[in-house]
C-alpha cells in the first residue's frame, strides 16, 4: 500500500494561471476581444500593415537569409524517418504499418514537412489535410496543402480560426482534425511562435540600407567628378552646352567643347575605403547565419586560421539545432496527424510514433585512424569487419583488385621490403598503410 504524507489540495490539481477570461491577464498580453493578436514586436512596430508578409519579404529579398533558412529546413527533410509501433503486440503493429504505408505513399510528403518548417522563420505554419477513402475502405490522407499564415488567427484558447468572407477580423472556427499547426518555440501561451526572422530583422534592415549607401559611394568615388570652366560673361546657352558635355563625359568616350572653355577632373577626397561597406555587410551576413544555423564557418569560407577545425566544432552545434527542429516537426505528426488518422481507423490505447533517424554520420577517417591504432597495439581485426565497416564489397569473379602503392613498389623492387618480403603481409595493414605513415611521423611505431 502507498501512503501519502499529504494529499494535494484541489487548487493544485487545476490550472489557475491560464489567461481565460481574466481581464488583468489579458491586459498584459495582446488580445482583441476573444482573439489573440500576434505579439511579435517587430511585426507590430515595423510591419507597416504588412503583417507576416514582412517576414516573407525578408526571405525573398535577402539571398543570405533565403539560403540559410533553406539549408536548415533541408537538413531536417534530408533525414530518414520511421514509424515505431506502440508495442510489439499485434494490435499495435497493424496501426503502425497503416501509418507507415499512408505517409510513405503520400505524394509530396517531404514537401509537406518542408512547408511546415516555415514556422522556423515565421513563428508558425499551417497546412490543411484533405481526407479521403483508401482502397481497403479505411480513411486515409488524400493530400496535405500548405496555407499562408496571413489567413489565420488564434482565439484566447489558442485554437485556430480562419479569416474569410464570413469574418475577416475574428475569423471562424475551423473543423477539428482538419488543420496541422506547427508553432515554433511559442512561449507563454503564444500560438504564433517565435520565428527567427524576427530575431534577425535589424540585421536585414541595416544591410538593406547599407547596400544603398554602398551604391552611392561607388558612384561618387568610383570615378572623378568632371568640372567645366567658362569665361566670365558666357551666355546661358553656352553654359548649358558645357554642362551637357560634362554629363556626356560620364558615358561617352569623346566630347567637344569650345576652345574658350576647359574641363578638369576633380578627385573626391574620401575617408576610409570601399572595404568598409563590404566588411560591414559581411558582418551582418555572419550574424544572420549565426542566428539561423548556429554557426558561421561551415556555411561560408573561413576568414582566419583554424577555420576547418572551428567549422567542425560549429557543425556539432548545428547538429543540436537539427535535432531540435526534427523533434519539433515530429511533434506535429505525433500529436496531430497520427492520432487523428489512427482514431478514425483503429481502437487503440496508445499511438505509433513518427521518428526521425538522428544518428550523426560516422567519421570514417577517424574510425580508420582508430582501427589502425588498435591494430598497431596488437588487436586482431578481421578482414570481414573492415569490409562491413567501410562498405567494401567482397570481390566477385574477375573484378580488378585495388592494391596499396607500397605493395606495388615492393613487388617491382624486392629489396625494398628487406630481403624480398613485402612490407605488409596482412591485407589490413595495406588498407591502413597511409595512416600508419602518419603515425610514424608523429612518433608512433608499428608492432
Amino acid at each position: 500500500m502507498i501512503y501519502f504524507a499529504e494529499k494535494p489540495v484541489p487548487e493544485q490539481l487545476i490550472e489557475i494561471a491560464a489567461v481565460g477570461d481574466d481581464a488583468f491577464a489579458r491586459s498584459l498580453g495582446y488580445y482583441s476581444g476573444d482573439i489573440q493578436l500576434n505579439p511579435d514586436l517587430v511585426l507590430r512596430a515595423q510591419g507597416g500593415g504588412k503583417g507576416i508578409d514582412l517576414f516573407e519579404e525578408m526571405e525573398r529579398k535577402d539571398a543570405n537569409i533565403s539560403s540559410d533558412l533553406g539549408t536548415r529546413k533541408r537538413s531536417v527533410i534530408g533525414l530518414d524517418w520511421e514509424i515505431i509501433p506502440a508495442s510489439q503486440e499485434a494490435g499495435d503493429q497493424t496501426p503502425a504499418a497503416f501509418i507507415g504505408k499512408s505517409l510513405d505513399g503520400l505524394r509530396g510528403f517531404s514537401r509537406n514537412l518542408y512547408q511546415l518548417l516555415d514556422a522556423v522563420g515565421k513563428g508558425f505554419a499551417v497546412s490543411e489535410i484533405l481526407w479521403g477513402p483508401t482502397p481497403d475502405g479505411r480513411i486515409g490522407i488524400a493530400a496535405i496543402k500548405s496555407r499562408h499564415q496571413r489567413r489565420f488567427v488564434f482565439d484566447a484558447d489558442a485554437q485556430l480560426r480562419l479569416l474569410a468572407d464570413a469574418d475577416t477580423t475574428a475569423g471562424t472556427a475551423v473543423p477539428p482534425r482538419k488543420f496541422l499547426v506547427h508553432s515554433f518555440e511559442g512561449q507563454h501561451e503564444n500560438p504564433y511562435g517565435n520565428g527567427i526572422l524576427s530575431t534577425i530583422y535589424w540585421y536585414y534592415w541595416f544591410k538593406k540600407n547599407a547596400i544603398k549607401f554602398w551604391a552611392l559611394y561607388a558612384e561618387k568615388f568610383g570615378g572623378p567628378t568632371a568640372v567645366g570652366k567658362y569665361p566670365a560673361g558666357t551666355e546661358s546657352p553656352a553654359r548649358a552646352a558645357l554642362l551637357s558635355a560634362l554629363r556626356a563625359i560620364q558615358q561617352e568616350t569623346a566630347v567637344i567643347i569650345p576652345a574658350t572653355m576647359t574641363v578638369e577632373f576633380l578627385e573626391a577626397q574620401r575617408r576610409g575605403t570601399i572595404d568598409t561597406y563590404s566588411e560591414f555587410l559581411a558582418y551582418l551576413d555572419q550574424q544572420e547565419t549565426k542566428a539561423i544555423l548556429g554557426q558561421t564557418l561551415t556555411s561560408g569560407e573561413g576568414q582566419r586560421s583554424g577555420s576547418l577545425a572551428l567549422g567542425r566544432v560549429h557543425a556539432d552545434v548545428r547538429q543540436d539545432i537539427l535535432e531540435a527542429d526534427a523533434e519539433s516537426l515530429a511533434g506535429v505528426v505525433n500529436d496531430q496527424l497520427i492520432p487523428w488518422l489512427v482514431d478514425w481507423n483503429f481502437l487503440v490505447a496508445a499511438y505509433p510514433k513518427f521518428v526521425f533517424k538522428l544518428d550523426p554520420p560516422e567519421d570514417l577517417r577517424t574510425l580508420a585512424l582508430r582501427d589502425r591504432t588498435l591494430q598497431i597495439m596488437g588487436t586482431p581485426i578481421p578482414k570481414s569487419y573492415i569490409q562491413r565497416r567501410y562498405g567494401i564489397p567482397e570481390p566477385e569473379g574477375e573484378d580488378d583488385i585495388l592494391t596499396s602503392q607500397i605493395i606495388e613498389q615492393a613487388a617491382m623492387d624486392p629489396g625494398a621490403g628487406g630481403g624480398g618480403d613485402l612490407p605488409f603481409a596482412d591485407p589490413i595493414e595495406a588498407i591502413f598503410e597511409p595512416t600508419d605513415r602518419l603515425l610514424r611521423r608523429r612518433g608512433g611505431r608499428r608492432t
